[in-house]
């Protein structure tokens, strides 16, 4: 799958959500190919090394070659020195056939084992009349194949390593069989050899091992002598894997089932009218994927870490069988590598090879979901095995999941305050994974906490200046405006609802939501109007210095007028409690009077009622306070009237008297 692809990396049909959507075949080929190839090269790279380390008993000598290689290697098993894989090798009464002065089949084995079928072919032409034309043909025919295959990708792309979706098509060829895998009639002519083989008292263990690495005839077979690391196994077990992955015997199969369940028994369906039979099915059955993956998970973390002391074998072995969450989780699981699973799950994330939870799955699910305390919650038999949904007979076995979104956020916390722009490139890996929600819905929550948590708002989101223009912040450089502009919002109304209306009006301003601004400014006047306190002189010059940008353009940003009016009436509300509170009841008056809203008159009445339904809440909300504010304001106005005249009396008194 192309590179920050959705989901599981597999073809989503019909819709389905990533957290229900199984790896499609092709991919599944792809990735089984790719785990064959490591371990074929991890042990090419482990016998050239046990030659190189032991030259003298190895005698590699002459033209340096595959073939040389293998035959020193085996020459380096006979000797005893063959390195610390933990196996011995077999006594020479078990083995059969000779190739210059060596023992055959461990040499065909061998070279098989090491990915290089071309040796191998070689080896088996030269001994052709022991090996017989059926394990020539078969070394042939997987020769051929892989020279087609790379022939036609030089043609198609030269030295470039090509594009994803040629990488897919090219892992089968036109009959559906997977690259190093034999075609049906091939694999049926092994297996009878190989039948007859196991009929006879003694058989080299090599020979057997190289007819069920080529055939798959019999994946229970396992041999001390050849098979004594976990990565044989698992080599072994991928091989098998690959022959029954392919399209020709995939569709046989579903054919089969299908008979099988109409009552109609075998059937000659599938591609080149195969013949399916009971034996076909049993092998295919424990060959399978799926089966490989219960068998691991059964074995369990101990089975392969010796108790702790080699951890990261079972993290290979989940890898290697395609379980990537399990992988990720138990990885996790392990204090000494909690950083290392993280930037797994990111490379395994960043090609779509992490399913993800659906929004209504991710609180329920917790198959194999990271969890935030701790370790990660890797239980065996929990993170291990696949959910069932359902009930009764119809029920189903949903894949594991693992939550990117909260594996991030839990990383990140660590170091997001101290470090918020490192923290940043973490999340910016989120995709829109869950088709359940909106575009772009998860990264920008989890970019939303971090600019929350760190308070970082100016230098993750940038700022508004005072001329009004925009300063940009570091994530200018990584989204488009439409995302940054919701992470602000999202953000906003966070910080709205714990009370910091400073923040949350900044916040607004850079998602683009004047509106919202003058409503929550306005609504901040309308709480603190009538109090006298720090906090209050703070929202006034915050909001006056908030009134001088937007009148700059005539509030052209704010889309609707009546924000306008009712954000300037609280601001004339000010006014005229600020002069009220300062005794400046002309003034105070005046104002009450160009508002318009209490009545002064007998005559005002009627209007200023009718008017009343009308007014913004946040003015309404205050119209008890101005209606005694002002009625105050007129009874002090006529006791300095009366005041006056009493004083203007006084004064007329005392200069008649003089008179």
């Amino acid at each position: 799958r192309r590179r920050g692809g959705g989901g599981a990396g597999g073809d989503h049909s019909g819709g389905g959500s990533a957290a229900t959507t199984y790896i499609s075949l092709r991919l599944k080929q792809l990735l089984v190919g790719g785990a064959l190839r490591f371990l074929e090269q991890q042990y090419a790279g482990y016998v050239e090394q046990c030659v190189l380390d032991s030259a003298a008993l190895a005698q590699l000598g002459g033209v340096p070659s595959a073939v040389a290689v293998v035959q020193a290697f085996v020459r380096l098993q006979i000797s005893g020195g063959g390195g610390d894989d933990g196996g011995s090798f077999p006594p020479p009464n078990l083995l059969e056939g000779v190739l210059d002065e060596l023992p055959l089949w461990p040499q065909l084995f061998y070279a098989v084992r090491c990915g290089n079928a071309m040796a191998a072919l070689q080896l088996a032409r030269a001994a052709a009349n022991v090996v017989g034309e059926r394990i020539v043909a078969a070394l042939a025919f997987i020769v051929q194949r892989e020279d087609e295959q790379q022939r036609t990708h030089e043609r198609r792309f030269g030295d470039d390593e090509g594009d994803d979706d040629y990488i897919l098509s090219s892992t089968t060829d036109a009959d559906g069989i997977p690259i190093g895998a034999l075609s049906p009639e091939l694999r049926d002519e092994l297996c009878d050899d190989y039948r007859h083989l196991t009929r006879s008292t003694q058989c080299d263990p090599f020979k057997l091992a190289l007819y069920n690495a080529l055939a798959a005839c019999d994946p229970t077979h396992s041999d001390p002598y050849v098979m004594s690391t976990t990565q044989d196994f698992m080599w072994m077990k991928l091989r098998a894997v690959r022959h029954f992955e392919g399209s020709h015997y995939q569709h046989a199969f579903q054919q089969q089932q299908l008979s099988d369940a109409a009552g109609i028994g075998s059937s000659s369906s599938g591609i080149r009218h195969r013949t399916l039979n009971t034996a076909d099915l049993q092998i295919a059955q424990q060959s399978s994927l799926e089966n490989l993956q219960q068998l691991l998970v059964d074995y369990g973390a101990d089975h392969f870490s010796g108790g702790g002391r080699s951890p990261l074998l079972y993290f290979q072995v989940l890898l290697l069988s395609l379980q990537f969450e399990n992988a990720i989780a138990y990885l996790r699981s392990v204090d000494a590598y909690q950083v290392e699973a993280v930037h797994f799950a990111a490379c395994l994330y960043y090609y779509g090879l992490l399913r993800q939870p659906t929004a209504a799955a991710a609180a329920v699910d917790a198959t194999a979901t990271v969890s935030s305390s701790g370790g990660g919650g890797y239980h065996r038999g929990s993170v291990g095995r696949a959910a069932r949904t359902g009930g009764g007979g119809g029920s189903v076995v949903a894949p594991p999941v693992l939550d990117m979104a909260h594996l991030l956020r839990d990383y990140v916390s660590v170091f997001a305050s101290t470090d918020p722009l490192d923290a940043v490139q973490y999340l910016l890996l989120l995709r829109d994974d869950r088709h359940d929600q909106p575009p772009s819905r998860q990264r920008c929550e989890c970019l939303r906490d971090l600019v929350l948590d760190t308070g970082a708002y100016d230098a993750l989101l940038g700022a508004v200046r005072h001329d009004g223009s925009r300063r940009k912040g570091v994530l200018d450089d990584y989204l488009p405006v439409e995302q940054l502009r919701a992470i602000a919002r999202l953000a906003a109304e966070d910080v709205e609802r714990a009370g910091n209306y400073v923040d949350a009006t900044a916040l607004y301003e850079l998602s683009g939501d004047h509106d919202n601004v003058l409503m929550l400014l306005a609504d901040e006047l309308a709480r603190l109007l009538t109090t006298r306190s720090a906090e209050h002189d703070t929202l006034v010059e915050y909001t006056l210095s908030v009134r001088e940008r937007y009148v700059q353009n005539d509030y052209a940003a704010v889309s609707d007028r009546q924000r306008v009016d009712a954000f300037e009436q609280m601001l004339r509300l000010v006014d005229i409690f600020e002069l009220y509170h300062q005794q400046r009841f002309d003034e105070a008056l005046d104002g009450v009077r160009q508002q318009g809203i209490v009545p002064l008159t007998a005559a005002d009445v009627d209007t200023t009622a009718a008017t009343f339904a009308s007014l913004p809440p946040c003015v309404r909300h205050n119209f008890a306070a101005l209606l005694v504010a002002t009625m105050t304001t007129l009874y002090r106005l006529h006791q300095h009237l009366k005041e006056d005249d009493a004083a203007a009396a006084a004064a007329a008194a005392t200069t008649t008297t003089t008179a």
